[in-house]
């Protein structure tokens, strides 16, 4: 008989079955496939998200111009026409919004801990620095010393 005591690995024992560490779900494996095969068909197609975004902007944008251009050159506009000029200009900046994140790069927050060793100057310090600077050059020149020039940066 065996004797009654805790069962199970051991404290500190290595793992014995399972996946290894750093291994995909299979879920994971199969999307990542499918996302390969989906931006290689828009590849070959010539086309991208970005593109068909662009597009939908751009053609929403004509859209609105056309009616606005209706709209001004006639008096008695309509409020559709209005209704209709309002939805173009709502459909193009959605576009433009949802195509933003692809063409600029979001800035990130970044925190600040402890000394940088960098001092801030007010414009009136660094005028004055730089006055003074000038100032020594200028006498450095008068006496015909180079040195000051010298230290120049």
């Amino acid at each position: 008989m065996q004797a009654q005591g805790k069962r199970g690995k051991k404290p500190g024992s290595s793992k014995t079955g399972g996946r290894k560490k750093n291994t995909p779900n299979k879920a994971t494996v199969i999307a990542g496939k499918k996302r390969a095969e989906i931006i290689a068909k828009a590849a070959e197609e010539g086309i991208t998200p970005l593109e068909v975004m662009l597009d939908n902007m751009r053609f929403a944008r004509d859209g609105a111009t056309k009616v606005l251009a209706k709209v001004t050159a006639s008096p008695e506009a309509s409020i559709d026409e209005f209704k209709e000029l309002l939805q173009l200009r709502r459909i193009a900046q959605e576009c433009a919004r949802d195509a933003a994140p692809f063409m600029h790069a979001k800035l990130s927050s970044i925190d600040v801990k402890g000394d940088l060793g960098v001092t801030l100057k007010s414009q009136e310090q660094s005028v004055e620095e730089m006055e003074q600077r000038a100032r020594e050059v200028r006498a450095a020149r008068a006496v015909g010393d180079g040195s000051v020039a010298a230290r120049q940066h």
